[in-house]
């Protein structure tokens, strides 16, 4: 069994520096570095093997993206075990565009839209899914922290269709895709 600590991430002179830190590495044979274009963060390519430190104590892991050309992409770690058996880390969004403080994957989406949305404080956030007409389906009221938040939205009673993520309060705009 392995217990993932963190996976992070952030742009170190231009290029993705990923950070991971594990426990309890018993059984684990390697990691794959696994990334995805930010068209909305449904398919993954993996892009690099990293093999196990063969201890039991916590352990930290870095991998640099050097293939990276400023374009905004999606990571996430595949871990496999000696019995063949991965389990898949959480996602996370490295963009160069300062400006870029909302982002939702994956779109098209089936059961839960991720919403990663950047604060400058700790606040309560607003946010809501219409349809293209505009009338809204679902609010929800979120607490972030300041940095980058990651808030999962249950989008499983929506029919097939385009939907628009609201930002409430900044102003923000976001349309996706319901399969």
């Amino acid at each position: 069994p392995l217990r993932l600590l963190y996976f992070k991430g952030s742009l170190q002179n231009q290029k993705p520096l990923l950070q991971w830190s594990v426990a309890a590495m018993q059984n684990v044979k390697y990691f794959e570095v696994e990334k995805s274009p930010a068209s909305g963060g449904a398919h993954f390519a993996t892009i690099a093997h990293i093999n196990c430190l063969t201890n039991n104590t916590t352990s930290v892991y870095n991998y640099r993206d050097e293939t990276y050309t400023n374009s905004a992409s999606y990571y996430r770690l595949k871990m496999i075990d000696n019995d063949g058996n991965s389990n898949l880390s959480n996602t996370i969004f490295i963009s160069s565009k300062d400006k870029m403080d909302l982002f939702i994957f994956p779109n098209p989406v089936a059961e839960q839209l991720f919403v990663q949305l950047k604060s400058d404080k700790k606040e309560t956030k607003s946010l809501a899914i219409a349809d293209v007409s505009g009338r809204i389906i679902i609010k929800q009221t979120i607490a972030t922290e300041p940095g980058m938040n990651t808030i999962g939205l249950n989008t499983s009673q929506l029919s097939t269709g385009t939907y628009l993520l609201i930002d409430r309060a900044g102003g923000r705009v976001e349309k996706f895709m319901k399969n």
